[in-house]
């Protein structure tokens, strides 16, 4: 018996199979697709399935997923195995918290700051009693592109590439210069917050993840681990939390 996820973000919806907690298989839709999801997850025999939503507000996906499947979703009825003590609950975005569930199973002890660097930067911080505490939220790659272009009216937008092997300290420029601003500019701001947590928190581990995870994991000063699908392997464990807690 397998188990799909699916994690409807801002730009993506990432389809992921697992058997137990053992990844299968990952495939991405633009869109919602009920021929395309049959097609993905053809040939397992899939019972429950888990899903997070952040784009959508009227939930196309819904009849059809639950006349099909066991189904779970992203709201304050789902049972968590932390406790999510944000003050402002319903304003949380829930692959926050699934990336924290997913870092504890990893590193089940100590304090955790998950980092995920995708359409936003979010910094997640779980401490050692499992309580989502809650983090940090600031402008991704492209939206700082974005950004640097619309307000203003003479730079040029630059386009996010897949990867930067090497950005440059000193554009020589206009595109090279916002290169090298942004993304030096986000990784000195990812140190300087892992600096204020050690700061703060003892025994500290620090997990990187999101669509942009490879563009500053090799390049931090400080230790960091990588986990780039975090967020379906948080939704996973969720999942099974659920359902054994149904039987």
């Amino acid at each position: 018996m397998y188990n799909a996820v699916i994690d409807i973000g801002n730009s993506t919806i990432k389809i992921a199979i697992y058997k137990g907690d053992e990844f299968i298989l990952l495939q991405v839709m633009e869109n919602w697709d009920e021929r395309e999801f049959n097609q993905i997850t053809k040939g397992y025999f899939v019972k429950n399935v888990m899903v997070s939503d952040v784009r959508y507000v009227e939930k196309p996906y819904l009849p059809f997923l639950k006349e099909k499947f066991n189904c779970f979703f992203s709201d304050m009825n789902v049972l968590l195995p932390i406790t999510n003590a944000y003050l402002s609950p319903e304003t949380l975005g829930f692959d926050r918290l699934a990336q924290c569930v997913g870092a504890r199973k990893y590193y089940p002890n100590g304090n955790l700051l998950v980092i995920s660097c995708g359409s936003c930067i979010t910094y997640n911080f779980l401490n050692h009693s499992n309580e989502f505490i809650g983090g940090g939220i600031s402008p991704g790659i492209n939206m700082r592109f974005k950004a640097l272009h619309n307000y203003t009216s003479g730079l040029p937008f630059v386009e996010t590439k897949d990867s930067y092997d090497v950005f440059e300290l000193i554009g020589r420029t206009s595109e090279e210069s916002i290169i090298s601003g942004v993304l030096h500019g986000i990784r000195a701001e990812i140190d300087g917050i892992i600096d204020s947590y050690e700061e703060n928190y003892e025994n500290l581990t620090c997990i990187i993840t999101g669509g942009n995870w490879s563009y500053f994991a090799y390049s931090l000063k400080n230790k960091i681990f990588a986990h780039p699908n975090l967020v379906l392997f948080g939704l996973n464990s969720i999942l099974q939390n659920n359902v054994t807690e149904k039987l």
